[in-house]
């Protein structure tokens, strides 16, 4: 094209030439030379592009026909213009400038084709857990449970409206692809748990304790107050700040725990009585067994308030 005769006669036509032989060097070194293809019918933005104009189009995955570009036009386009910025500018500066706009609507359209024909689900949202209630008048405690979350580093959300209704709030999750949903009710909220579902499945499980949380740090520093006002009591003996109404059963007697200092025992006083277990004075947790109890001093599975609770009438007690 340099060679040609009307061209070369042309100071702006010489100066395009130069620039598409710099462009091709600087594609040859990059090494995407072959990505590119020239084509002399594109045309944009005549009246300010001054210099090299181009288009992006997307070309079909290898297991289709390879040339062929995908049925959405351009993805992003752009190109070179010196003399724009001097046309908003009161001085007239030339102010060399290069653009590019992306058209992020036909790649998210491709980005799910994509994910479709792969089998994954298309999610719009990041978000992890849907705080829901069936209960009407819950938005309270819905925010506060939302904030816990939140806090722990646990993306989350709800329904900002007061009464929801719960099929609503479980067709949102289904249509943003949101995996778990939390759920809080008046029974949850007396029983101290919540139900945990699983959006895909519609499994529930109802295990989740929500009403307190301590990382170790904290339970250490809290579990040494706790000491130390007990030692001082008088005649020097601790005193035993369990909550009675958790220890309902007569089955079962609380006594003191001198093994680690910080907890109360829980023993069986009747064969009948199948449930022996360690009672946290710091966060009024009861739990299973010693092992159990290790992992909740040392914040390994952040055990929190755990409720005792019997059986009428059974003789036998449950942890929960």
């Amino acid at each position: 094209m340099s060679k040609d005769p009307n061209l070369s006669q042309s100071q702006l036509a010489l100066q395009g030439l130069a620039d598409l032989k710099l462009l091709f060097e600087y594609l040859t070194l990059f090494g995407i030379a072959e990505k590119i293809s020239f084509d002399l019918s594109l045309a944009r933005g005549l009246d300010y592009y001054t210099g090299v104009i181009y288009e992006a189009v997307l070309l079909s995955s290898p297991g289709q026909a390879a040339t062929e570009a995908l049925n959405v036009g351009s993805v992003a386009a752009g190109g070179r213009y010196d003399c724009l910025v001097a046309q908003f500018d009161p001085k007239g500066h030339n102010v060399p400038c290069v653009g590019l706009s992306i058209g992020v609507e036909r790649i998210f359209f491709l980005m799910e084709q994509k994910m479709k024909a792969s089998g994954k689900k298309v999610r719009t949202t990041e978000t992890q857990v849907f705080v829901a209630t069936p209960q009407k008048n819950f938005l309270l405690e819905r925010l506060k449970l939302i904030a816990d979350l939140w806090d722990a580093g646990i993306k989350a959300e709800i329904l900002y409206k007061n009464n929801p209704k719960l099929l609503t709030q479980l067709h949102y999750c289904e249509k943003t692809g949101i995996p778990l949903m939390v759920i809080i009710g008046e029974q949850e909220q007396k029983e101290g748990v919540l139900k945990l579902r699983s959006v895909a499945s519609r499994e529930e499980t109802k295990n989740l304790d929500f009403r307190r949380k301590w990382d170790k740090d904290e339970y250490e520093k809290l579990a040494e107050k706790r000491l130390t006002e007990e030692r001082e009591k008088k005649d020097g003996k601790p005193v035993q700040p369990v909550k009675r109404e958790l220890l309902r059963h007569r089955d079962y007697k609380v006594d003191l725990e001198s093994k680690l200092g910080k907890t109360i025992v829980i023993t069986k006083t009747t064969p009948q009585s199948e449930m022996g277990g360690y009672y946290c004075n710091v966060c009024d947790c009861v739990v299973k067994d010693s092992i159990n109890f290790l992992d909740h001093i040392n914040g390994k599975k952040r055990k929190t308030w755990r409720e005792f609770r019997t059986g009428a009438g059974t003789g036998r007690g449950e942890v929960w």
